[in-house]
């Protein structure tokens, strides 16, 4: 029986995976006072100009002074600048309002919303929003390492184009140089006074569908985006034959996560690309919500993933509080509920408790102090993570544990990047990590653990390993070792079924020749 080794060599394929980002509540907070600001207020301006013809601020007509006044929370968070506008005008204009007659004119409004922030100031349009933590750090680091190195990087927002633009630019995120920039305007539109800022994107002015009856339009809507900018990331691609495998949206609200869930099965969705989506409780909605809208994950197809919010605190003393979730991907409290992309099943002990599971660094939770193993924890992971050159010297490491610093964007990208946690399910819960792909865990055990390895084995033997960028480089090295393979055998059936034929071909001639 013949034996064969296949060498597999991975080539970066530009485009192969397109991380989008919404905007509001996921890069971009918002504090009291928002609607005051230039976006805010734009959509008076816009109502006015287009269907009232009034110098006369509308919203003192109903005497209301902001959006969160007039609108339930469900009719704008999430939501996108046409239908908000939409159902805005209707509780402007009461029994006046024509549905018909001011969802044709919709572009006409985006476009007064526009010109309304053009004139506005950097400041103006800054008014009651700020990035959140670890926003400017995560686009730099997408930036330097991967969006020149096959991952293109967008929005999908509800914002108007122009000025989802000019927030970026205001609060300086543009300047991170992570949006894939563009050399034409998309949509065969231009918006003055940013044609210098171009990247890829889906925005509110490029769909409307204008139902404003039906709240499930907040998603729907969403999800139109998502079609129209993979297609565009598509079409930047399609000139080097490279191939789109993964997109990932980043965003806090649920229409986001059903925006990205309903994008799933669109009919212009490429064959082939998986659907991920990583949600984040920065915004008005906790972590429970959002997994509960997620559904049950199909690797390859939907991959879902929630990440919180809870604080890091800052520590003095000689044992610092570890986070439970150190450049992890999940929070430890809920890494048995979200579905990882694993191509095994690492088996969870059914036994432990729930208390078992919290975090035993936690001093709120009670503490683990006759448990000599745990003080030797935190000097055994500082020590790895200097051998792997990860902080410079001490206060730069005891700078990564403050709460500011361990920000939901923080593991967003690490959480992107591939990082790898050792997931212990022991009362002591030791946290270990994986630095490098391949490389060895800081405890005993190195390289993959399958779930037949896993049998008998300690707790601390059980290792989940999430493969080296695995959402930011499309696929797991696994699945292309396999489709590799699997094109070597097909190219040796195809050669051997060549062959074949001519061995036929050659008898089937000297048939003819004995019989001539």
């Amino acid at each position: 029986m013949e034996k064969y080794c296949y060498h597999v060599q991975y080539t970066v394929i530009l485009y192969n995976t397109y991380v989008t980002f919404d905007v509001d509540g996921t890069l971009v907070s918002s504090s009291p006072g928002w609607e005051q600001g230039a976006h805010g207020r734009s959509f008076v301006h816009a109502i006015d100009s287009v269907l009232l013809g009034s110098s006369l601020d509308p919203l003192k007509r109903v005497g209301k002074k902001t959006i969160p006044e007039l609108l339930e929370k469900h009719e704008f968070h999430g939501s996108t600048d046409g239908l908000i506008l939409l159902r805005l005008a209707r509780k402007v204009m009461g029994s006046s309002f024509d549905t018909e007659h001011a969802a044709s004119n919709i572009d006409r409004m985006m476009d007064e919303m526009y010109d309304f922030v053009s004139r506005c100031s950097d400041d103006e349009v800054a008014t009651g929003i700020a990035p959140l933590p670890g926003v400017i750090k995560t686009l730099q680091t997408l930036a330097v390492k991967y969006c020149k190195n096959g991952v293109a990087c967008g929005l999908v927002t509800g914002n108007v184009e122009g000025i989802a633009r000019r927030k970026m630019r205001a609060l300086g995120l543009y300047d991170t140089g992570a949006f894939t920039p563009l050399n034409g305007p998309q949509g065969g539109k231009e918006w003055d006074g940013v044609e210098h800022i171009k990247f890829l994107g889906g925005f509110g002015s490029d769909f409307c569908s204008g139902d404003i009856d039906n709240d499930d339009r907040n998603y729907l809507d969403r999800g139109e985006r998502i079609a129209i900018c993979v297609n565009r990331c598509l079409d930047l691609s399609a000139s080097s034959n490279h191939c789109l495998k993964r997109l990932i949206h980043v965003g806090d609200a649920p229409a986001d996560i059903l925006a990205a869930k309903s994008y799933v099965n669109h009919p212009n969705k490429p064959e082939g690309l998986c659907v991920s989506v990583v949600g984040v409780a920065t915004g008005s909605y906790s972590v429970e919500e959002l997994k509960g809208l997620c559904g049950k994950a199909n690797p390859g197809v939907w991959e879902p993933v929630v990440l919180g919010t809870d604080k890091v605190a800052s520590y003095s003393g000689p044992r610092r509080e570890q986070p439970p979730h150190v450049f992890g991907r999940f929070e430890r409290e809920s890494a048995s509920t979200v579905n990882p992309p694993l191509d095994v099943n690492i088996p969870v002990d059914q036994n432990l408790q729930e208390s078992q599971l919290t975090n035993p660094f936690d001093k709120s939770q009670g503490s683990n102090d006759d448990d000599d193993s745990n003080n030797s924890v935190d000097s055994d992971l500082k020590d790895n993570l200097h051998t792997q050159g990860f902080f410079e010297d001490d206060d730069d490491f005891d700078g990564r544990y403050a709460a500011e610093e361990f920000s939901i964007h923080q593991r967003i990208m690490h959480f992107l990047c591939g990082r790898k946690i050792d997931q212990v399910t022991r009362q002591n819960v030791k946290i270990c990590l994986l630095i490098k792909a391949g490389g060895s865990v800081t405890r005993e055990r190195t390289t993959t653990v399958a779930e037949d390895q896993c049998k008998g084995k300690d707790d601390d033997d059980i290792v989940e390993h999430i493969p080296e960028d695995y959402w930011l480089k499309g696929q797991t090295r696994e699945s292309e070792r396999r489709n590799a393979a699997a094109r070597v055998q097909t190219e040796r059936e195809e050669a051997s079924t060549a062959r074949n034929r001519n061995n036929n071909n050659d008898t089937e001639d000297e048939e003819r020749l004995r019989k001539t």
